[in-house]
């Protein structure tokens, strides 16, 4: 990862190495990963809904093995009609009791997953069975590097996610709609929970989670919107609300100025001034540096390293652009003044003044990425509300509004902006049907033909109006909901 940092980089003349301050002692002194996880243990054993998470993946086992097969054609979970159909509803009768245990730990408040740098040895072990692979549990280690811990949870519930959803699919086929509306509830809130360890990418997971959650609606509201009361979309709509994920990000982003930290600890000498120099072997030990082909190649690396600044300046520096990260994550997508972080990446880079900071530069909060994933979330939920919303005015007014002001405020408290613009999003009524979209990157609206614009997540890298090259023109068509790449 390092080296392809640097190499992505322009050509430029390398800095001179800096002056080393005094050379003092690598001095581990805090733990972070207790930090990280006080929040967790502080949660009573017995309501940690991590704990019925588990037993509910050990029960599950695997998935039939037509999906195992790649020349079968299914894929898990399959939508009716497709291949492996059939054995995946029989897998679902056969672990209703699994499901069962996932909408118990959904409903509880905190996940109280505690964070190690070794595999949770309860699944492990069962999994090791399973698969008959060998498993000795080993304890894990008092104060782990931030870089050595392991997060084999996000799998378990990416699993779990995926079982919901197939649970739903069967639901709705059996026409049992408030199933299905009990099993997005589950699927919202079991995002929610892998959130709630405040890792960065375990908030992208959860936020990917809860997109499940809203793209499984948006898919049967186009096609099944019958077999749903009033009071069952309401709930729906109610289920897939991102007012939280705002909070969520910045609280994992905060979270995640515990690995700069950390490597600070035990990468860089401390002395009696509280400065220090950064010690190549111990950065590499934690950050090995392989080439394209996947072989260690630290020279380029230590050369790099040798031009480091100091232990204090890393950290003014490191500082200096989380503060424009945090400002960033708050502003507006479509204003690219608020990609301050954004631009001034860039301008580094384009300077080739990043060399000396580039502990700081590998470690910084990935703030454009998640930025972009949390409002793409948000968007996409807001759009499933307004999808709800003209389904029940439909069934009031026996047709569909001719503006989506007319929404307001009886269903909705305002129309959505649409992230790419800042302006509102775009309906139509085609052949009787609505159709809701976003002008997409290219910013223009082209009447709701999507022209060269990939469906989502393809064209999340245009969110960003400072994406290099020459944006597809075309809209996002988000309901009813696309073919995805």
């Amino acid at each position: 990862m390092v080296l392809a940092l640097l190499l992505a980089c322009p050509a430029v003349a390398q800095p001179e190495p800096a002056d080393p301050p005094p050379i003092g002692q690598i001095q581990i002194t805090h733990n972070y990963l207790a930090e990280l996880n006080a929040d967790a243990l502080a949660v009573p054993e017995d309501q940690r809904a991590w704990l019925i998470y588990r037993r509910a993946a050990v029960m599950l086992g695997r998935t039939p093995a037509i999906f195992d097969d790649p020349d079968s054609g299914a894929q898990w979970p399959p939508r009716p009609g497709q291949p492996g159909w059939d054995e995946a509803v029989s897998y679902i009768d056969d672990n209703l009791a699994a499901i069962a245990l996932i909408h118990v730990a959904a409903s509880m408040p905190r996940m109280g997953y505690v964070i190690t740098d070794q595999l949770d040895p309860v699944v492990a072990a069962a999994r090791a069975e399973l698969f008959g692979e060998p498993f000795t549990p080993v304890p894990p280690s008092d104060n782990p590097a931030m870089t050595d811990i392991l997060l084999p949870h996000l799998g378990h519930c990416r699993g779990l996610a995926r079982t919901l959803v197939m649970d739903s699919r069967v639901a709705l086929q059996r026409g049992e709609a408030d199933r299905f509306v009990s099993d997005i509830g589950a699927l919202a809130n079991l995002g929610r929970h892998v959130e709630q360890d405040r890792i960065l990418i375990s908030t992208l997971v959860g936020f990917a989670i809860r997109d499940l959650a809203t793209s499984t609606v948006m898919e049967s509201l186009a096609t099944d919107s019958h077999r749903f009361t009033p009071e069952e979309l309401a709930a729906l709509s109610a289920r897939l609300l991102c007012d939280d994920a705002d909070k969520a990000l910045a609280r994992a982003c905060e979270a995640h100025r515990l690995w700069f930290l950390d490597a600070l600890q035990r990468a860089f000498t401390l002395n009696d001034e509280g400065d220090g120099a950064l010690d190549a072997d111990a950065w590499l030990t934690m950050y090995p540096t392989t080439d394209s082909d996947g072989r260690f190649d630290a020279p380029i690396t230590r050369f790099v390293l040798a031009g480091s600044a100091g232990r204090k300046a890393q950290a003014t520096e490191y500082d200096k652009l989380f503060a424009l990260g945090m400002r960033q994550i708050d502003g507006s997508p479509w204003n690219p003044q608020d990609w301050e972080l954004s631009t001034e990446c860039r301008r580094i880079r384009r300077a080739g003044s990043h060399w000396e900071m580039l502990p700081v530069h590998v470690l910084l909060p990935e703030f454009d990425r998640a930025w972009v994933s949390m409002n793409m979330l948000k968007c996409r939920a807001g759009f499933s509300g307004v999808a709800i919303a003209l389904e029940l005015f439909r069934r009031e007014h026996g047709a569909y509004p001719a503006s989506l002001d007319a929404l307001v405020p009886h269903s909705l408290d305002s129309v959505p902006i649409d992230i790419f613009t800042g302006q509102s999003i775009l309906y139509e009524l085609t052949g009787g049907a609505p159709l809701l979209y976003s002008r997409g990157p290219d910013r223009d609206d082209d009447g709701g033909e999507t022209g060269r614009v990939g469906a989502y997540p393809s064209l999340a890298r245009w969110l960003n109006p400072l994406s290099e090259g020459v944006p597809p023109d075309g809209d996002w068509i988000l309901y009813p909901p696309q073919e995805e790449d």
